[in-house]
């Protein structure tokens, strides 16, 4: 039997896609989350297969809602000392609030009509 969570949040940074040893792919996020009682707590979330893909589509300061289970990781640090870190293992990707990517705007051209139009004081206009 696994916890099932549900969080929303706020991420972080733009989602990272990654390929683990065994070459399958996944994408790991960061969001933000607020509760009233602890203030903002940080969810590492993991997505594979679709949820990857989409979770991949998204970027910083999108609002998504996660529903997945509790995995828990562990590895051996630099200094040799075992870590454990829980991550929520996404089942269910849902976009609440999309930021969406800047446009690439095309180079204007100058408006060379009105840039070599002589000077116009505006003396002969009259209310």
């Amino acid at each position: 039997m696994s916890l099932r969570i549900l969080a929303s949040g706020t991420l972080r940074d733009d989602p990272t896609p990654r390929t683990s040893a065994s070459g399958k792919s996944f994408t790991t996020a960061r969001i933000r989350t607020t509760d009233k009682d602890d203030g903002v707590i940080w969810c590492s979330i993991i997505a594979f297969n679709e949820q990857a893909e989409r979770l991949g589509s998204l970027r910083a300061g999108t609002t998504v809602a996660v529903t997945g289970r509790a995995g828990l990781k562990t590895w051996q640090g630099k200094d040799g000392v075992p870590h454990v870190s829980a991550d929520l293992v996404c089942d269910e990707l849902i976009v609440l609030q999309a930021k969406p990517r800047p446009k690439e705007r095309e180079p204007r051209e100058p408006e060379t009509a009105m840039a070599n139009a002589p000077f116009d004081d505006f003396d002969d206009w009259k209310s």
